[in-house]
């Protein structure tokens, strides 16, 4: 009995009409979880994304400045001091870390670059439209080339530094007044033995005195904009500043591993690309009715497809 009415039953559910609403709710269900694992999964891959590209940058920098500055203890202090430059001057640390480089790189001394940088700071602070990046290069040039001239002058003046106000800061130091200095600059072998100081002087000047990055800092404590600049700095510079270098290993791994697979002079690079080959060759005989067995290689076969 028991039997026979667990076989009815069973076949009382079994002979019910399908429910669509109840597949339908299942299917929402399922697609609204599969939404939210896609988002999360967004979010998880651009922030590691966002990890390693900044310090992948990070890396670089410290590398390149390992080379120029001695050693990678010399690097790690140009770059403490660069980080700490920074948070004065209410920039990003990646910001300031390459310009530290950059000017590293010229040939400036941790002292003085960190000067520079300071004085550009305070450039860029009262004109908005002064380029540090072009100013650099013109400190580079002065450095390099050992003297003042009229061309290096006219690239402060583009930048965003009167080149007036160097012109004076020259004659202070020369003794001239600006029409001889003017015409030194113009000379073939313009003004030696002054290095970058007329420039820094005239930067100083031009910004109102004080130590070299003092008017960069009062804007970063009390300027609204500075301020909402610095909030909207943090995740770059927490970024920047992570100590992750056991992940970055394993990530630098997987992509050794991914570019070996891929890798022409490996087993599965080779495999790779005879399976791409093959697949293009299928489907070069399927849509153009090309014999692809002749050889050849794709030039061939692409040319095939053309006079089709």
């Amino acid at each position: 009995v028991a039997a026979e009415r667990a076989q009815k039953a069973t076949s009382a559910e079994f002979n019910k009409p399908f429910d669509m609403k109840g597949m339908a709710d299942l299917k929402a269900g399922f697609d609204s979880i599969y939404g939210i694992a896609v988002k999360v999964g967004g979010v998880v891959w651009d922030a590691g994304k966002a990890v390693l590209q900044a310090q992948a940058f990070k890396e670089d920098v410290t590398e390149a400045l390992a080379v120029v500055a001695g050693g990678a203890d010399a690097a790690k202090a140009l770059m403490d001091r660069a980080a700490g430059t920074a948070d004065k001057l209410g920039r990003q640390r990646g910001e300031v870390s390459k310009l530290f480089l950059d000017l590293t790189t010229k040939g400036f001394n941790a002292d003085m670059t960190d000067r520079i940088v300071r004085s550009i700071a305070d450039l860029t602070t009262i004109d908005p439209n002064a380029r540090a990046e072009g100013i650099t290069k013109a400190f580079g040039k002065a450095q390099a080339q050992g003297r003042l001239n009229l061309d290096i002058l006219s690239e402060l003046n583009t930048f965003g530094l009167e080149q007036g106000d160097v012109i004076k800061e020259i004659g202070k130091i020369t003794g001239q007044n600006d029409a001889e200095v003017l015409k030194d600059l113009s000379g073939r072998g313009g003004i030696r033995g002054l290095g970058v100081e007329p420039i820094l002087a005239a930067i100083n000047k031009q910004v109102g005195g004080g130590e070299a990055g003092a008017a960069a800092m009062a804007k970063a404590r009390r300027n609204l904009s500075s301020l909402m600049d610095q909030v909207a700095s943090i995740p770059a510079n927490v970024l920047f500043d992570l100590d992750v270098g056991a992940g970055v290993d394993t990530a630098k791994g997987k992509l050794r591993e991914i570019i070996e697979f891929f890798d022409v002079s490996t087993e599965s690079g080779k495999e790779v690309r005879k399976v791409v080959g093959d697949t293009f060759n299928v489907i070069a005989e399927g849509l153009f009715g090309i014999d692809t067995s002749k050889g050849g290689g794709i030039r061939d076969v692409l040319q095939s497809i053309l006079d089709v």
